[in-house]
């Protein structure tokens, strides 16, 4: 759980530090999932004519775009049944959120190599996360320090997170997890008092 929660917090660190980055990403994958929900629009053909050549079948077909007439050849395999002819198309709709979406994911994908090579992608410091954690006792003229209940170390002095983490060496997760569960006598003394509910 200490894990989870761990990296929950750097995800969410990484992303605040590369919001611009992130926003590309959410506006490139709700494009996209938008435009693949959009239903194709129906287009009727008329067939003008058809001819078989070998096992295909040609047809010049048209369609009234704008009040003009344009011709296509399509070739078939298979003869066509009805006339018109009935195609279904990606709308124009459906076509700039797959533009915007493409546009969006590739700058996203720059970016973030352009981040990964200059080092800038990850926050230098994930060490704060685990600092902003940090527990102090004070027991026998002694400051005792704990990061999720386990013990880091012991000073004579009041530390700053900074002395934390460089006198202890405290830089990731594996650091405080290899430490020992440890309890002062203050908290035993505070369970003890807990369970017998005074």
């Amino acid at each position: 759980m200490i894990k989870l929660k761990y990296y929950l917090r750097c995800l969410i660190k990484i992303i605040k530090y590369n919001i611009g980055t992130f926003i590309l990403l959410i506006v490139g994958l709700s494009s996209l999932l938008i435009g693949i929900n959009i239903d194709e629009v129906e287009v009727k053909y008329r067939i003008v004519k058809y001819d078989k050549i070998g096992n295909e079948y040609l047809y010049i077909i048209d369609q009234m775009d704008d009040g003009i007439t344009k011709y296509e050849l399509l070739v078939k395999e298979k003869p066509l049944i009805k006339n018109p002819y009935i195609d279904y198309m990606i709308s124009d709709f459906a076509t700039i959120l797959y533009i915007i979406a493409s546009i969006s994911l590739m700058l996203f994908f720059i970016l973030i190599l352009i981040n990964i090579c200059e080092n800038k992608f990850i926050p230098a410091d994930f060490a704060s996360i685990l600092l902003s954690k940090v527990r102090i006792e004070y027991e026998n003229n002694m400051y005792y320090y704990f990061i999720y209940n386990r013990f880091i170390g012991k000073d004579k002095n009041k530390l700053t997170n900074y002395d934390i983490k460089i006198i202890f060496n405290i830089l990731n997760l594996n650091d405080v997890l290899r430490c020992p569960i440890y309890k002062t006598k203050g908290q035993k003394r505070e369970e003890l008092l807990s369970k017998l509910k005074i």
